[in-house]
């Protein structure tokens, strides 16, 4: 019989799921989507993919907990971001962690659908702090905008991924979204031309 590494067997399994879905997200980080499977996961927590079995009945059941648990994590850093600047500095920032190579390779990744609409899901909720920040400067689609900025702040992430400096790619994302902060005179600081006089 296995030993049982809590105070209850209740808090053992708690842990051990933990421990599994904990691996999950080292797995996809490292690998991507298609490496998620009950052996390559037991493998990283140290444990029998019959063990992995008792907790998730299938790979695509492991790879939605992971999806979760990344989501969860960057939403963590991500919920006391107050401006564009900051988050763009967040996500930079996990993008080379196992959260950020974990949300990366999801959203790179064809996944089953449930998973797929799930992720989507998990990612248009974190864009809150953009559409607040777009909001409150006069944004009239901040939603629209928001999965934008994503995209490219997403594009950002994915270039210090593979080893482009944080402070260049940073630099780069201001400027672009600083061009496009102003689609047109009415919202911009500069005064609108005047018309020619006859």
């Amino acid at each position: 019989m296995p030993r049982i590494a809590a105070p209850t067997l209740a808090e053992h399994q708690a842990r051990q799921r933990e421990r599994v879905v904990r691996a999950a997200v080292e797995v996809l980080a490292a690998s991507g989507a298609a490496a998620v499977t009950p052996a390559a996961v037991g493998r990283a927590a140290g444990l029998g993919r019959s063990s992995v079995y008792q907790y998730f009945d299938s790979a695509a059941g492991l790879l939605a907990a992971a999806a979760e648990a990344a989501y969860a994590d960057r939403g963590h850093a991500l919920a006391a971001v107050g401006g564009i600047d900051e988050y763009v500095a967040v996500v930079l920032d996990l993008a080379t962690t196992p959260t950020g190579r974990a949300v990366a390779a999801l959203e790179r990744a064809e996944v089953p659908g449930p998973c797929r609409d799930r992720v989507e899901e998990l990612r248009a909720a974190q864009r809150a702090p953009l559409r607040r920040a777009l909001r409150a400067r006069g944004e009239r689609e901040p939603a629209e905008v928001a999965e934008l900025y994503d995209a490219a702040i997403a594009a950002g992430a994915e270039r210090v991924a593979a080893g482009a400096p944080v402070a260049r790619v940073r630099a780069r994302l201001r400027r672009t979204l600083a061009l496009t902060g102003r689609p047109d005179r009415a919202r911009s600081s500069e005064p609108a031309p005047r018309a020619p006089r006859r």
